[in-house]
């Protein structure tokens, strides 16, 4: 099975108040998106990872993955506008179109596990999709737009989706395209693989693979890094 990663980091992190993108704040010297990339430098499975990137930081990635010696990452792209956009840059990129599996992963999301990475890679293999899923803890509420609660819903079939998700490299690339043609824009690549009409497997994700998205989450993530 030849397996490949794209990571999308083309966001200018406004929410975390920083002059530096958020992919590019350290974490015991080493930028969160160095972080993130190694996840998969280091499984032997995995053979090309590509970086879609805000043009403004494409030198700046270059000379990080050289730097840190980050050998599987093979093309650095210039990133779309939106992350819909910059993910279907990716997986239509050479090194990633050829491949049986890809993998879609959040920049920010450093602390995801090897097992976890291999248990979705293992599922998509199977199945064709892997997300990894969390159940909220908290009571999960309809609302409106008038500050009204609607109702309250059952979390036993409330799902929180984090990334890596994992496809089979042919499934990924026809939904995106079927989006793409009826103008369809989701919120994460599971909802497009499911407006494509396939079935999108889950296996329990992480507490621990925290977004860093905000100061707060830096915080964590930096009580995390240390363990």
């Amino acid at each position: 099975m030849n397996v490949s990663v794209v990571i999308p980091a083309g966001g200018t992190g406004t929410r975390m108040n920083n002059e530096l993108p958020k992919q590019f704040i350290k974490l015991n010297n080493i930028p969160i998106i160095i972080k993130t990339i190694k996840l998969f430098d280091n499984i032997d499975e995995i053979s090309s990872i590509v970086v879609p990137i805000h043009y403004e930081w494409l030198d700046y990635t270059k000379e990080l993955i050289k730097k840190f010696s980050c050998n599987k990452v093979k093309d650095i792209l210039i990133a779309g506008k939106e992350r819909q956009d910059s993910v279907n840059i990716g997986i239509n990129n050479n090194y990633i179109k050829d491949t049986d599996l890809v993998l879609i992963h959040d920049a920010v999301r450093p602390f995801a596990s090897k097992e976890m990475i291999y248990k979705l890679i293992e599922t998509a293999t199977d199945c064709g999709t892997a997300i990894p899923i969390i159940k909220p803890t908290d009571s999960i509420k309809q609302i409106d737009n008038k500050e009204n609660v609607l109702k309250t819903l059952d979390r036993e079939y409330i799902g929180l989706v984090q990334t890596p998700q994992a496809y089979k490299t042919s499934i990924i690339i026809a939904a995106y395209q079927k989006a793409y043609n009826s103008r369809y824009k989701g919120t994460d690549e599971s909802s497009l693989v499911e407006f494509f009409g396939y079935n999108v497997k889950y296996i329990t994700g992480e507490l621990n693979n925290i977004k860093i998205t905000s100061p707060l989450d830096l915080q964590l993530a930096n009580i995390l890094d240390k363990k």
